[in-house]
């Protein structure tokens, strides 16, 4: 009889990831809150239950006598782990959950622990600014600490004037009420994303970012692998695999951020207790290492042996359009044989005519990305170029 898997969620960005465990023979489960989710189509069975419904995850599980939950965003980490938990599975605690969920907490295990990271202020929507500015120097960063990810909510301030605006656009992304600032860190940010097999952390694949010149400070550009020297490396291998066993994990997928700082000092960002957003866990993991990434953790956390060797080393770009204008958009154009090549990987508008771009607010305003790969670094960085320089945004 195949296992059950249940994959939480099942929006556009999870139909590969529901596709490629299927290739196991797995029988797999998907749930949704929204009806219509495109994702339902391609799994075995499905339900409209909130993936946050830690109930509803528990008993859906029960009743479908489900081998292994995964959770594929910050939404459904929580309730996964919870039924995972209840039920004896493999997975992480919901404990780590918690802790993965909000960047107070994230931050205090980090501290206890004496991990390298910011300087932090954890307030709640009453405080003054004069307080938080008192406890962190300006230039700083203001963030909700548990909104779902996706950058949401998060913006720099240089002054106290900009410190109001900050906390007036992070509260209606704190979905428990509290804030945190952060001592703003210049350097190169690093995305790492490790797979966790009985206790072993093992990173896969690291980018560098290239990040837009704003006050939100969102992502345009990640790159495969990270630029980096041996030494480097290392440290940074290191770091990833601490910041992960401290948050309790004994199986899963970590996205962990950091920044290196220009005197080569390493500082934490955040972790996620899931793969990467968008594209990362389902499509990029795989194409610069050879590790197809949601099935080997759907093998782990159905008690299967997975295959975590790394066969490759390839270079990877996750470019996201960033527009000179903003306003309604008209038109969008692109060389559609240029985009076509199968260099490369994914290329997709996901802004329609007639919708307004309001600039790089959050990764979730994002109007368009390409996937590029190369025999190295500089060959995907190179294509991602070109076909980026191709596409024109018109607007009204």
């Amino acid at each position: 009889m195949a296992k059950k898997i249940l994959i939480l969620g099942g929006g556009n960005y999870y139909v590969k990831t529901i596709k490629s465990v299927s290739q196991l023979g797995y029988e797999v489960h998907c749930i949704d809150r929204d009806a219509g989710a495109p994702g339902f189509q391609y799994a075995d069975y499905h339900a409209v239950i909130d993936i946050g419904d830690r109930e509803g995850v528990l008993e859906y599980a029960r009743q479908k006598n489900i081998k292994g939950i995964m959770p594929v965003n910050d939404f459904g980490t929580r309730a996964g782990f919870f039924a995972s938990q209840k039920l004896n599975l493999i997975g992480p605690s919901l404990l780590s959950g918690i802790c993965g969920n909000d960047k107070g907490i994230m931050r205090e295990v980090w501290g206890v622990e004496e991990l390298p990271q910011p300087q932090y202020h954890v307030f709640d929507k009453d405080a003054s600014v004069e307080s938080i500015s008192q406890k962190i120097s300006f230039p700083l960063v203001v963030k909700p600490t548990d909104c779902g990810g996706g950058g949401r909510g998060i913006m720099i301030a240089n002054n106290s004037e900009e410190l109001r605006q900050a906390i007036s656009h992070a509260q209606p992304f704190a979905k428990n009420n509290r804030l945190i600032a952060e001592q703003f860190i210049d350097g190169v940010e690093l995305t790492i994303d490790s797979i966790v097999y009985q206790g072993q952390v093992i990173p896969l694949a690291i980018s560098d970012k290239i990040k837009a010149d704003s006050r939100f400070r969102v992502a345009t550009s990640l790159n495969f692998p990270a630029d980096l020297d041996e030494d480097m490396l290392k440290m940074v291998k290191k770091l990833a695999v601490r910041a992960t066993e401290v948050m309790g994990i004994q199986s899963g997928m970590t996205h962990l951020e950091l920044i290196i700082t220009p005197g080569r000092e390493l500082k934490l960002v955040e972790i996620g207790m899931r793969g990467g957003g968008g594209h990362l866990f389902n499509t990029i993991i795989e194409v610069v290492t050879g590790v197809n990434a949601p099935q080997e953790l759907a093998k782990i956390l159905c008690g299967d042996v997975p295959n975590l060797t790394i066969q490759s080393n390839q270079g990877c770009v996750y470019r996201f359009f960033n527009p000179p204008g903003q306003g309604i958009i008209k038109n969008v154009r692109y060389d559609r044989e240029l985009v076509a090549q199968s260099s490369v990987v994914d290329f997709g508008i996901t802004i329609k005519p007639g919708g307004q771009h309001i600039g790089l607010v959050d990764s979730l305003r994002r109007v368009g990305y390409v996937i590029t790969k190369g025999r190295d670094r500089q060959e995907a960085v190179q294509l991602a170029d070109l076909i980026e320089s191709s596409v024109y945004f018109d607007f009204e």
